[in-house]
């Protein structure tokens, strides 16, 4: 996976709607390239801000999505500065 940029570093899961039944429960799993490869869990973007997250994710549900989302696609997002790696993410359910 590749990061986005500008805004904050994003990674984009195109079409995850498929990919997991609908009614399924799940959770995102983000490896990093580098010192630490362990598994960490991304966690669901909370609409009051938590400052101590590092990684969230959203899934865009609206038809028409909003500036540069997708309806139907996976948006992981880092609130780091060092974003030059590719990681790997991984879902459970």
């Amino acid at each position: 996976m590749a990061w986005i940029a500008p805004w904050y570093h994003t990674i984009e899961v195109e079409d995850f709607r498929y990919m997991v039944p609908q009614d399924a429960s799940f959770k995102i799993f983000i490896k990093r390239q580098g010192g630490d490869t362990a598994w960490e869990e991304v966690f669901l973007l909370k609409p009051d801000y938590d400052a101590s997250a590092v990684y969230e994710y959203h899934i865009e549900t609206r038809p028409d999505g909003a500036g540069i989302y997708h309806p139907g696609n996976l948006y992981v997002f880092y609130y780091g500065t060092d974003a030059g790696d590719t990681p790997s993410l991984k879902v459970v359910y």
